[in-house]
């Protein structure tokens, strides 16, 4: 199962850097231009009520950033990881976001819950930053644009009743 997750989060960050070092577009976005890293944001809980989620995703996160890393990173660039902690509030989520946004992340690995990814998304969406969401199962949330997406079926979906 450990191994299962894992090997999941390598294939999603390979995906994600790939979009944030821009391979095959025409323009480079902001995010992506120059240095020697890409930076990757973590939007999750390390504190508040939905800790452990965020606490294993970020694990992962680490694991597969060490091993890309290791391997000659993404188009020769080291992944970076720049954290932030919105403890499990819709508000706070919205200010990690931006802040995120602000230290030039090329995308973001977001929280697992439909509600905090949708409030996400609205910030990412304008600024033309990749949003992940590891889990959000609910309705409404890749359709807030094309730069917002999920790793999972909705519950409609995978859990029909």
């Amino acid at each position: 199962m450990k191994k299962n997750r894992y090997l999941f989060l390598l294939v999603a960050f390979l995906l994600v850097g790939l979009l944030a070092a821009g391979c095959g577009g025409a323009k480079e976005t902001p995010q992506a231009a120059g240095g020697d890293t890409i930076k990757i944001g973590f939007l999750g809980a390390k504190t508040g009520g939905h800790a452990h989620y965020g606490i294993e995703t970020l694990k992962g996160m680490q694991m597969a950033v060490e091993d890309i890393n290791s391997a000659g990173g993404v188009n020769g660039k080291k992944l970076e990881i720049i954290e932030g902690d919105h403890g499990s509030n819709s508000s706070e989520a919205a200010n990690v976001t931006q802040k995120l946004i602000t230290q030039k992340v090329s995308a973001i690995v977001g929280d697992p819950t439909t509600g905090i990814t949708k409030v996400a998304a609205q910030i990412c969406q304008p600024a033309k930053v990749v949003l992940l969401s590891a889990g959000a199962v609910g309705p409404g949330v890749v359709e807030i644009g094309d730069y917002i997406y999920r790793d999972t079926l909705l519950d409609a979906v995978a859990a029909r009743q």
